[in-house]
């Protein structure tokens, strides 16, 4: 990780631009001995979300800031995590609908997610006039989607 920090902040004057910043970042730390493989849409599947919003809710529920330590484990539905590392066993958090079933992964996407026409108006009118022109074709190249649900939740 240490290394491919260096990398970016050695990369375009520190400056990461774009996705193909990123990877060219990546490619070349660990003195050039990582792969990089950028997935395409198709690589996805198009699934359906059934995390449980009252669970969500929880006063108890764990937050992002608060995990040092994650585990998943086959079969089970549920997060293992720990707050810190010396922290003996894993807490385990129910997040998914009672009605949730594993059973079929879904279909794989057919077209990109997409942000909505105004998340797309934000991000150009706050973040292009940072990077040079010959950079902004990755965000004005965005897809646009009506129906996309903004993954930010700023509570």
């Amino acid at each position: 990780m240490y290394s491919v920090l260096g990398k970016i902040c050695g990369c375009c004057a520190g400056n990461v631009y774009d996705f193909e910043d990123f990877s060219t970042a990546v490619a070349s730390s660990n003195s050039g001995n990582m792969d990089v493989i950028t997935m395409r849409n198709e690589d996805f599947r198009n699934l359906k979300s059934d995390v449980s919003q009252a669970k969500l809710k929880a006063p108890n529920r764990p937050k992002l800031a608060d995990i040092a330590q994650v585990k998943f484990v086959r079969g089970k539905h549920t997060l293992f995590y720990k707050s810190s590392f010396s922290e003996e066993s894993f807490t385990e958090f129910s997040f998914l609908k009672k009605s949730h079933k594993c059973t079929n992964p879904g279909p794989l996407r057919t077209s990109p997610r997409g942000v909505t026409s105004e998340k797309k108006k934000l991000i150009i009118a706050k973040l292009c006039p940072l990077m040079p022109e010959n950079r902004r074709t990755f965000w004005k190249d965005l897809p646009e989607n009506a129906a996309a649900e903004d993954l930010i939740d700023n509570d």
